[in-house]
């Protein structure tokens, strides 16, 4: 699973369903470092891999983390679980560590802290001090 946040700047205050939906978040350059190994490898033909983050972690621990990279106070509202939810995610990657040597790079703290960089400069946005 590749996460893709928004409205990373602007204090919000979005509504999520679960508290404690967890997540494997994936830096991008992870994925495209994988697919380069997978494409690469004699090993890799045939077979399928999962590709995810090294860091398991619940919404709540990504909203806080979010916080404190962007330096931007939010408000999040947590409401009851809705039809469909997924309460867990998680990618075995033993695969893709033996066929192609993959395992993260980028840390889920170095991940995010990127993407808010990346899109603050469109809004001229800095951390505060």
């Amino acid at each position: 699973m590749v996460m893709v946040s928004r409205h990373a700047i602007s204090p919000m205050s979005p509504t999520w369903s679960r508290r404690t939906f967890a997540l494997l978040p994936t830096y991008v350059s992870d994925v495209v470092e994988a697919n380069i190994r997978a494409a690469t490898s004699e090993k890799a033909v045939g077979n399928v891999m999962n590709i995810a983050g090294g860091s398991h972690i619940t919404l709540h621990e990504v909203m806080q983390l979010l916080q404190e990279i962007s330096d931007v106070p939010f408000t999040v509202t947590f409401k009851m679980k809705q039809p469909g939810d997924v309460g867990h995610t998680f990618a075995d990657t033993g695969v893709a560590r033996h066929l192609i040597a993959y395992h993260p790079l980028v840390s889920l703290h170095e991940g995010l802290a990127k993407e808010f960089a990346y899109f603050a400069s469109f809004y001229g946005h800095t951390r505060a001090a």
